[in-house]
């Protein structure tokens, strides 16, 4: 096989069809009998390939003195071919893009049990993190936010890269944050996400719990971290109306409101 024709496969074309297309290059208008010899593919085949060739813009078909001939487009075609079948690909995915929380509330992915992922350490938290910027649709969270500062001591500058991301990707959600800290000296990234300040002396958690589509991150910060993710809907589904209770009750306690956070500056504030 030539170097041009694998070129022309790696650009999308089957194999024969590169054949049959290169060699339509070099004969000019010529029948698909002339074609089949010099390109060595069968006739029947040539003829599937033609066929193919002239759907993708590859060559158009004429007659001369009452002959069917084939005729290869300019090689600048292959380039806006590829051009235009790119930019329809950019839309379908665009599309799917825009109905994947739909997609993914009719999707039932438990069958017989949820999917599970444990992991520790720092590839666990990266885990975590990657997971929670793949998912899609707001979040509900509650976290032991000191606990969450030391995890990531040492590497705050990807906890900060991660919290930029969420922020461009305009994610909104609520969370309850558990501090052993005097509120006022918290510092809080800026977020487009409610949050309700607590207090680890009534409200002894030392982890994080995140709910976001049918997904729930696990944080285990005592000791070791780990790391555990949970794909199910029914679970998911289950600990966001145990958040609603415990929104509600914290209704009491200090707090700030998506647009308050996000009129802070870039690097949050103490609050």
């Amino acid at each position: 096989m030539s170097q041009l024709a694998q070129i022309l496969i790696d650009a999308g074309l089957g194999e024969k069809e590169a054949c049959v297309y290169l060699a339509a290059c070099e004969l000019g208008p010529s029948s698909a009998q002339d074609i089949s010899k010099k390109s060595g593919v069968n006739r029947a085949t040539v003829y599937v390939c033609l066929e193919a060739l002239e759907k993708r813009g590859y060559l158009s078909v004429s007659s001369v003195l009452g002959k069917t001939v084939f005729i290869a487009g300019p090689p600048e075609g292959l380039l806006l071919a590829a051009k235009e079948e790119a930019e329809v690909a950019r839309k379908k995915e665009e599309h799917l893009r825009d109905v994947l929380p739909q997609l993914a509330a009719l999707y039932n992915v438990e069958g017989n049990k949820p999917e599970v992922l444990f992991m520790e350490g720092i590839e666990g938290l990266r885990e975590h993190l990657s997971v929670m910027e793949r998912l899609r649709g707001p979040y509900v969270q509650i976290t032991n936010t000191d606990d969450a500062a030391r995890a990531f001591t040492g590497k705050e500058f990807e906890r900060a890269d991660h919290q930029g991301r969420l922020r461009k990707g305009d994610v909104e959600g609520r969370s309850l944050l558990v501090t052993a800290k005097p509120f006022s000296q918290v510092k809080l990234a800026k977020l487009p996400v409610d949050v309700r300040l607590l207090h680890e002396e009534a409200f002894p958690i030392h982890g994080e719990i995140t709910v976001r589509e049918d997904t729930l991150l696990l944080l285990s910060f005592k000791l070791e971290t780990f790391v555990t993710i949970i794909r199910s809907k029914t679970l998911a589904n289950t600990f966001r109306a145990l958040f609603e209770l415990a929104w509600k009750g914290a209704e009491g306690y200090p707090g700030f409101t998506k647009e308050e956070r996000m009129s802070w500056p870039e690097t949050g504030r103490i609050v």
